[in-house]
């Protein structure tokens, strides 16, 4: 019998980049209604691949983003930079670079581990204020 190699699943080992995204495209022209929320996930497998998601609300966003994260953050292949709009086929639309593979033109926001659960209350009060800075910093105003 011959076996369909399974589509739609991405591996948590193989990210490498997980960001709000700039979509360029309007919610009409993707068949639903209401504002989009757009985030990236960057993996490697046999090729460099960017899997673009879309969110309802941006509370959602953020959750998928600090959710991917924190069972990521130990992957040894993360990355510094990254782009934050799409590739068309034959460049980035965020800065020009028609190179597929190319280094981001962003830096990347700060990954943490939040899974250490041995730590004081007192540190996880602060842990918390920065969990609330981070959404704050990762995620890119996409109103523009």
């Amino acid at each position: 019998m011959f076996k369909r190699k399974e589509k739609g699943r991405v591996e948590l080992q193989q990210i490498h980049s997980i960001e709000a995204a700039l979509v360029a495209s309007n919610s009409e022209e993707i068949g639903l209604q209401g504002e989009l929320f757009a985030f990236q996930i960057g993996y490697q497998a046999d090729n460099d691949y960017t899997l673009y998601l879309l969110a309802f609300k941006d509370e959602d966003r953020i959750d998928w983003i600090l959710a991917l994260r924190q069972a990521c953050v130990k992957n040894k292949n993360l990355r510094n930079r990254y782009h934050f709009g799409i590739w068309n086929g034959k460049k980035w639309n965020c800065c020009r670079n028609n190179g597929r593979d190319s280094l981001g033109c962003e830096n990347s926001t700060t990954w943490r581990n939040n899974q250490d659960s041995n730590e004081s209350k007192d540190k996880d009060k602060d842990s918390d204020k920065e969990n609330n800075s981070i959404k704050t910093v990762c995620l890119r105003d996409l109103s523009y």
